[in-house]
């Protein structure tokens, strides 16, 4: 063995042949949630599709060696919850697709890897990652606890894996090649005598490294270091719009406000860069002068400037919403945005293969691709900052948000404006009436993202700042249409068809959605297959069907499709496979609700649905067809499927639209 006080890079072949990992009880539990899981797996099927001979380096694994009763354990200080998660994967490859792997991956999974991991102290735990590993039915027995995250993180690798080719274009097989050998992470192993709550210590209080949208803040600030006035308003917007967590006008003292976003304080009235430079200019206050950056000053000036004491003393409640995505993503939309219009502007066909990709691991090569090819790189840099500004005052006047008060929280489609003392309120962007306009884009834009809870490749999000972007004035009626076309799009050229479009062709192409590929129903039909999304737009439609009925719907992060009629039903006969996997016996659930109740009979699961509300539309109108008496059987399962089948089909013939948008940013 080496000397502990060396640190060795581990692939992922070499970590499960490494020894046996124990989580000791100091350590939190496995915490990982959807979105974690899913980022890892993107990352990894990104890693293999576009730099396969590049190795992928997922962080640390820190351990303490000491002996116990089986011999030499590796007590895990930090790195467990990808540890963890890197056992569930490979289990949920081993069990669910060993026949996508190739006879020598198989045999490396099946002799190769041993589950390595057990937790001291927990043995759900425990216990739920032996019974994944374990050969035969995957069969979770009543009368035993099990851990629910490590259950819902396998559920949602299983989901993943099966939807690499139609996503990634990058198969099983592939990825779990990739996975083995290019993957890798730095093993540290701390000395014997090591005092361990003193390492915590260290650990806790270590600096943070620079962020990549502060390095690329940096490099675009050395693009105008020449221009202080430009580096004033660019370092100005930047600071407003990186803190996510409030609307963008707070960025701005009230006296910048009311010049910038007009006397009501609501959307942006400056025109180009320079307009916001002079706006910002003639709104400071009188004897203030504009200060001159230097990089090491920027760099250093890491907490935003709107957090000051004047940005929040005009408002207590200015943090109670947060956004549906962070800052670093965001730019890369802003980004994505401004090159296909620049492409349009110059009559250059959108190619897709060179789109910015909304993935941040990749937000510094994005950038300097593109600055690297402007031909005036301060037109650049000038021309980005005003549609990050703009574009942050279109998210959060026209992007859902979570909104959190004293009553609890919930999604909310508002704008700020001034009231009559000066001071900021919110109300429906599109009015307050709970049941109208402002309610369905809210809907629709809540549908989407639950959808995709991920802060990458939020395609839609995409969608939405493209159309908002071309409007002079945006209307709640040709918005609600927009939306409900893109996902139209979603549901007909993505989910439900072999000849699947790209997301980047719906929304930046001319031809945008005019384009129909043939219809495959039977995808539908696959059981734990089926798109969260479609579950999700069928509600969505159900919702817009009788909304009186269902006002007090909500959409929530589900991620488990449930067979309502259960697999291995408990003292019952299973379904033949035509009718369980088919679409009519499927919903949507929360994991959680799905692990509790996964084995129960139709009218047990039911009973117990009344008493704590059901997660979906669909799932209500499955339990109004169930009773005791008359339970769920194949009958009811055609009559349901074809009905909810006919609702979402009945969308395709709406009329087809460009998604395009061929007006100008600037």
């Amino acid at each position: 063995m080496k000397s502990a006080s060396i640190p060795q890079e581990y692939s992922i072949r070499d970590l499960f042949g490494s020894g046996r990992y124990v989580i000791p009880l100091y350590q939190r539990n496995y915490a990982w949630t959807e979105q974690e899981v899913l980022q890892l797996i993107q990352d990894v099927a990104d890693y293999a599709l576009n730099k396969p001979d590049t190795r992928y380096r997922i962080g640390t694994l820190i351990a303490y060696e000491r002996e116990s009763e089986q011999g030499i354990v590796r007590e895990t200080i930090d790195g467990q919850q990808r540890l963890t998660t890197l056992n569930i994967l490979l289990c949920a490859l081993k069990r669910e697709y060993a026949d996508k792997l190739s006879k020598q991956q198989l045999d490396q999974l099946t002799t190769r890897f041993q589950l390595n991991l057990q937790y001291d102290s927990r043995p759900s735990a425990t216990e739920t990652l032996r019974v994944l590993f374990q050969e035969g039915p995957l069969r979770f027995s009543s009368d035993k606890t099990y851990n629910t995250e490590i259950k819902q993180a396998y559920e949602v690798a299983v989901r993943s894996l099966r939807h690499l080719p139609a996503e990634k274009g990058i198969s099983v097989s592939q990825f779990f090649g990739y996975l083995l050998d290019n993957v890798s992470i730095l093993f540290v192993a701390v000395p014997p005598d090591t005092d361990l709550n003193h390492y915590f210590e260290i650990m806790n209080s270590r600096g943070e490294q620079l962020e990549k949208h502060e390095v690329l803040k940096a490099q675009l600030l050395n693009v105008l270091q020449e221009d202080h006035r430009a580096s004033h308003c660019f370092n100005r917007i930047w600071e407003a719009c990186s803190y996510m967590e409030r609307y963008v006008q707070y960025g701005f003292e009230p006296n910048v406000r009311n010049v910038l976003f007009g006397e009501d304080w609501s959307l942006l009235r400056a025109k180009d860069f320079a307009d916001v430079a002079e706006k910002l200019y003639t709104g400071q206050v009188p004897g203030s002068h504009l200060d001159e950056y230097d990089l090491d000053t920027i760099l250093s000036e890491r907490t935003p400037a709107l957090q000051t004491s004047t940005a929040r003393s005009d408002s207590d409640d200015a943090s109670r919403f947060t956004a549906v995505i962070n800052f670093p993503n965001f730019l890369l939309h802003i980004l994505r945005i401004q090159v296909a219009d620049e492409a349009r502007r110059k009559s250059a066909a959108v190619d897709v293969q060179s789109q910015v990709r909304l993935d941040d691991k990749d937000l510094l090569d994005a950038f300097n691709a593109q600055l690297n090819k402007a031909p005036n790189q301060q037109k650049f840099v000038r021309d980005f900052a005003y549609n990050l500004l703009r574009g942050r005052n279109l998210l959060d006047t026209f992007v859902l948000k979570r909104e959190y008060d004293n009553t609890g929280d919930s999604w909310s489609l508002k704008a700020m404006k001034k009231s009559s003392s000066a001071s900021a309120y919110y109300s429906g962007t599109f009015g307050d009436d709970e049941t109208g306009l402002n309610r369905e884009v809210l809907m629709l834009l809540a549908m989407f993202h639950v959808s995709n809870p991920t802060q990458i490749y939020k395609h839609w999000l995409s969608g939405a700042l493209n159309y908002l972007f071309a409007q002079e004035r945006v209307t709640a009626h040709e918005y609600r249409n927009y939306l409900q076309r893109l996902a139209n799009g979603f549901l007909f050229n993505r989910y439900l068809t072999d000849a699947k479009q790209d997301y980047y062709e719906m929304i930046f192409t001319p031809d945008g959605l005019n384009q129909q590929p043939a219809l495959n129903e039977a995808l539908l039909h696959q059981g734990t297959g089926v798109e969260n999304f479609v579950f999700n737009y069928l509600d969505f439609l159900l919702w817009k069907r009788d909304k009186a009925v269902y006002k007090d719907f909500e959409f929530t992060f589900r991620s488990s499709v449930e067979h309502y009629y259960p697999q291995h039903p408990l003292d019952a006969e299973p379904l033949p496979g035509k009718y369980l996997h088919h679409f009519g016996n499927l919903c949507l659930i929360s994991s959680a609700k799905n692990s509790a109740l996964r084995n129960y009979l139709p009218w047990a699961k039911k009973d117990h649905y009344i008493r704590v509300k059901p997660d979906s539309l669909k799932q209500r109108l499955m339990m109004d067809l169930t009773t005791k008496e008359s339970d769920w059987n194949v009958e009811e399962i055609k009559t349901h499927g074809h009905a909810m089948r006919d609702l979402l089909l009945a969308q395709r013939h709406e009329e087809g639209i460009s998604l395009a948008v061929l007006t100008t940013l600037l």
